[in-house]
């Protein structure tokens, strides 16, 4: 079972990193330079938040609640604001 966590850990840090327009060089890079380097990317991940002091919020990634943001924006245009005159 901790193995299939770790690669499961494994291929969705390499989907993070795939771009949504991969094409032959790009998955090449992908497949023989960052994926073998991944668990020394999470090292170093760690070690930065250890040596910066700085507070995490945990290692994993969660859902980006746009609504908001482009509720602002929206008001924004309806008031003119980005308009210039």
């Amino acid at each position: 079972m901790a193995c299939d966590f770790l690669g499961e850990y494994v291929v969705q840090e390499v989907k993070s990193m795939m771009p949504f327009n991969i094409n032959e060089t790009t998955g090449h890079t992908l497949q023989k330079t960052y994926s073998p380097q991944i668990m020394i990317f999470q090292d170093t991940r760690k070690k930065m938040h250890q040596e910066l002091e700085a507070p995490t919020f945990g290692y994993h990634s969660s859902l980006v609640k746009t609504h908001g943001d482009v509720e602002w924006i929206m008001d924004r245009l309806t008031e003119g604001q980005f308009c210039k005159k």
